[in-house]
């Protein structure tokens, strides 16, 4: 995003930036939704970074977030995998919901973009 900016701009916002947060919502396993989540705190390293128009690092990534809602049973592997930037690189320890619903979870697909589908309510009478 900051390489999309003029040079002055990129300085300024390396000033101004604290933290950074990214996420995706998932459909978690049982119904309803999750979100996977990165954030860079920006220290001074992180500006320097942004500054000379270089790609910050993040900690933790988002496919070891991906990894602990798996390993938590609350997402399945293949929505994680379907969520990640890098698929191979989700690890979940083992447990997932395939094992307790059958495979694959409610959903495989992340909800991206918009706004996330709501279930429909009970309705009384």
């Amino acid at each position: 995003m900051a390489a999309a900016l003029p040079r002055e701009r990129q300085r300024r916002l390396a000033d101004c930036l604290q933290r950074v947060v990214c996420q995706r919502l998932l459909p978690r396993c049982g119904g309803g939704l999750v979100a996977a989540q990165e954030v860079l705190v920006v220290d001074d390293a992180a500006r320097a970074l942004l500054r000379e128009d270089r790609p910050a690092p993040t900690t933790p990534t988002l496919e070891a977030a991906l990894g602990a809602l798996v390993a938590r049973g609350l997402v399945s592997r293949e929505t994680a995998r379907a969520a990640a930037d890098h698929p191979g690189a989700v690890e979940p320890r083992q447990k997932a919901c395939e094992a307790r619903e059958g495979s694959g979870g409610r959903g495989a697909q992340p909800y991206g973009g918009g706004v996330p589908r709501t279930r429909p309510r009970n309705s009384a009478g």
